[in-house]
């Protein structure tokens, strides 16, 4: 499941957990391209499955990032949502430069924050997303004031 190439690792060892991150994502992707819709609140007790996969893979899996943002250019389109909302919570610094084919994708997608729902299309999500992590960068090295 994961894109070709993405997941290329050597024989595992003991002490090689790139299996089991390999693992992490293939179940991810399954979830997310079974999800019908986004869920951007945080997930509790393991649920809705497909956002609390995003949160294991955020906090736990750095090394995940070059798979995410490889999924960025997937055709199904709540799998790259899931994917940069992934990147967000990793807050990567690749979402700050993204593909302008994905920040003119037109995919309609649906988001649930709780028990609202709101439809947006996937480059308007891309965008925003873009904004807040440009924002970030922003936040985090202010301007020294003029003198």
């Amino acid at each position: 499941m994961i894109p070709q190439g993405v997941c290329n690792m050597p024989t595992p060892t003991p002490s090689d957990n790139s299996v089991e991150e390999c693992e992490l994502l293939d179940r991810a992707i399954g979830a997310w391209q079974k999800a019908q819709v986004l869920h951007e609140a945080p997930s509790w007790k393991g649920q809705p499955k497909a956002r609390a996969i995003v949160e294991e893979l955020a906090a736990s899996h750095p090394e995940c990032e070059p798979a995410l943002t490889s999924l960025l250019f997937d055709s199904r389109q709540l799998v790259v949502a899931y994917a940069l909302l992934t990147l967000e919570l990793m807050q990567s610094p690749s979402l700050q430069n993204l593909p302008t084919e994905l920040l003119q994708r037109r995919s309609n997608i649906t988001l649930v924050c709780g028990s609202i729902k709101t439809a947006m299309d996937l480059g308007g999500l891309a965008r925003r997303v873009q904004k807040r992590a440009k924002g970030r960068t922003t936040t985090s090295h202010p301007t020294p004031p003029a003198s």
